[in-house]
């Protein structure tokens, strides 16, 4: 385990003074954003650093599951916001399908990682949830605006299919399948991002904390994988629910849907 001391953490500060120093040297512009940019960055590490302490430091698997619950509830609100539907009528099925596809596949991580002893460990739960939770959001958001903007402009093909005797599931089956080649194609260009620029900081840090670096890619790459399967099933539970949400008992597609706060900004 690595535990940094005072001084050490005053000497990573100290490396404050070059950027400070360039930016003051040759007048940038943006010192003020960059500023303000770290030290929003430095308040949220603070208070995340705070609750998981006091997380890991209680180590129960309640208040666990409670904390699962919470992200996925504000992941959600979030997905719901970001595709512009309203939350009232979105947020159960993207609840449902986040909170599903975090516990399903966040427990078969875990089990694959450190055995069936880690599905009571704080130290396993809190980040694999979190990581697979913060996956699901953005591909949500995108499949589900997807879904409804298809049902809402090519609704002729839908009643089409249904005035020829196709079941409800058979006439939505081409627009649930755009919607998850849209929410996957999301979920796989997160990914990408995160192979990229995150993944081998995650690497590093575990080789800096004792961890083989044999294991550490091991790890990487059972993350990588448990994400896309997240992100997958997820995606299949928000789009079944959501279908009774935004149809009604005629097989039409609801007008209260889409959030009407964010209609001027969608013209826009």
């Amino acid at each position: 385990m690595m535990n940094i001391s005072i001084g050490g953490m005053i000497m990573g500060f100290v490396l404050l003074i070059i950027p400070l120093y360039i930016y003051f040297k040759y007048s940038i512009d943006w010192m003020r954003q960059a500023l303000t940019a770290f030290a929003r960055m430095v308040l949220m590490l603070l208070t995340t650093a705070v609750f998981l302490f006091y997380v890991t430091r209680w180590d129960s698997l309640f208040v666990d599951i409670l904390w699962l619950v919470l992200i996925s509830a504000l992941s959600s609100l979030v997905a719901c916001h970001r595709a512009r539907l309203s939350t009232e009528r979105m947020f159960l099925p993207v609840m449902a399908g986040v909170t599903v596809a975090a516990v399903v596949v966040g427990a078969w991580t875990i089990i694959a990682i450190a055995g069936a002893s880690g599905l009571t460990d704080t130290r396993m739960i809190i980040p694999v949830g979190g990581l697979l939770v913060g996956m699901m959001v953005e591909s949500n958001a995108a499949a589900l605006s997807e879904y409804y903007g298809g049902l809402r402009h090519h609704g002729e093909l839908y009643q089409l299919l249904m005035g020829n005797g196709a079941r409800r599931d058979e006439a939505l089956n081409y627009f649930v399948r755009r919607a998850m080649q849209t929410g996957s194609a999301e979920g796989i260009r997160r990914m990408a991002t995160v192979i990229i620029s995150t993944t081998p900081v995650v690497m590093y840090t575990m080789i800096m904390c004792g961890t083989d670096a044999f294991s550490a890619v091991i790890v990487e790459m059972i993350i990588i994988i448990a994400s896309l399967a997240a992100v997958m099933l997820s995606l299949v539970i928000t789009l079944y629910i959501a279908r009774r949400y935004m149809l009604d008992d005629y097989s039409r597609l609801k007008n209260d849907i889409r959030n009407d706060n964010l209609e001027e900004d969608e013209i826009r």
